[in-house]
């Protein structure tokens, strides 16, 4: 067992801007597998939300549909949803849950039953986080300008000699996000991390029926307590599902308790490449500042390796996202990990 040491920033819910020229890989015509959500691997997607369910939509996302969200468009009918996005506006939010190395680790060795308890575990817990968004963070603002008058109530002139106007907002309310789900199982540098994209179209359908763009300082003013409240559903559904027991909270996060840090961290070479950029980088800056560029772990954590030789222990030392996990949880981690009451 390990006790974990968290540096500032570091979350269960990423919140990016999704620009299509990003996520879209553009040649010709769109197909899946020249999405980013949608190319290969595990992940499908599927329509979710209030705005959505508004709609009628639901069932697969398809590569077309994905990119009328973009576009700022109803995802099956190609209408457009208020007034024509800006070439440089927010076309989607991407929110990005993911669960604790741990969490990701019992997937990824344990058996067939195991592993479904985990992702429907961790898609309940997605969605309760979604909806507690929806009902803080997805209203947009109307707005209108108004003449500046001085006393006199004579209109204030700007240097120009046109009139000064100021603009006055308000919120209002929504029917919810337009919003595609998918969830993937590792990470891109091929580390077992189970996390889902939630891809939000910046246009929410207001009560007065007029689509506008989300806004945006809600979505951050909010994340972190999604974040927190995701994780706390997803401990409370895999302890009632699998008997899991946990390690202290700390910035509303916590490991399974009895994995051992060398187990997490041998699976986190994603976050080991980040923090050796971030080093390089920093370098002399973060010393003069008296900390230790990257804020890495107290320790060093073991080198980097490879996924089919990372888990210290015995037997077969590789782990197959697709196929049955076979009890590997036992084999792969010995007695170091403590066992839920369900047999994995």
């Amino acid at each position: 067992m390990y006790t974990r040491r968290r540096f500032g920033g570091v979350g269960v819910l990423s919140l990016a801007k999704a620009r299509k020229d990003y996520y879209l890989q553009k040649v010709g015509e769109i197909t899946p597998r020249e999405d980013y959500y949608l190319r290969g691997g595990t992940a499908s997607g599927s329509w979710h939300g209030g705005g959505a369910a508004e709609m009628g939509i639901d069932g697969a996302v398809t590569a077309e549909g994905l990119v009328r969200l973009f576009d700022g468009q109803h995802p099956e009918t190609g209408e457009q949803l208020g007034h024509r996005l800006r070439k440089d506006g927010v076309a989607a939010w991407d929110l990005t849950f993911s669960a604790d190395k741990s969490v990701s680790l019992l997937w990824a060795f344990g058996d067939d039953e195991a592993r479904k308890h985990v992702v429907e575990a961790f898609e309940e817990a997605t969605a309760e986080a979604v909806l507690y968004m929806e009902s803080v963070a997805s209203s947009t603002r109307g707005a209108s300008r108004t003449p500046v008058l001085d006393d006199d109530g004579v209109p204030v002139l700007d240097d120009d000699g046109m009139p000064r106007h100021r603009v006055e907002t308000w919120p209002i309310r929504t029917e919810g996000y337009v919003s595609a789900w998918f969830t993937e199982f590792t990470s891109r540098a091929d580390d077992p991390q189970l996390h889902t994209h939630v891809v939000v179209g910046n246009r929410v359908k207001g009560v007065d029926g007029v689509w506008r763009a989300i806004d945006g300082r809600l979505l951050y003013r909010n994340k972190l307590a999604a974040g927190y409240l995701h994780e706390a559903e997803l401990r409370s559904r895999l302890t009632e599902r699998l008997g899991v027991r946990w390690q202290p909270v700390h910035s509303g996060m916590a490991d399974i308790d009895g994995f051992t840090r060398e187990q997490v961290m041998a699976f986190s070479q994603r976050r080991q490449e980040i923090v050796a950029r971030r080093s390089r980088y920093c370098g002399h800056s973060c010393r003069e500042r008296g900390r230790h560029p990257g804020h890495p772990e107290p320790e060093a954590g073991p080198p980097v390796r490879h996924v089919d030789a990372a888990v210290a222990g015995t037997g077969s030392r590789s782990w197959d996202h697709t196929g049955d996990g076979g009890g590997r949880v036992r084999s792969e981690l010995g007695g170091h990990h403590s066992r839920p009451r369900t047999s994995l």
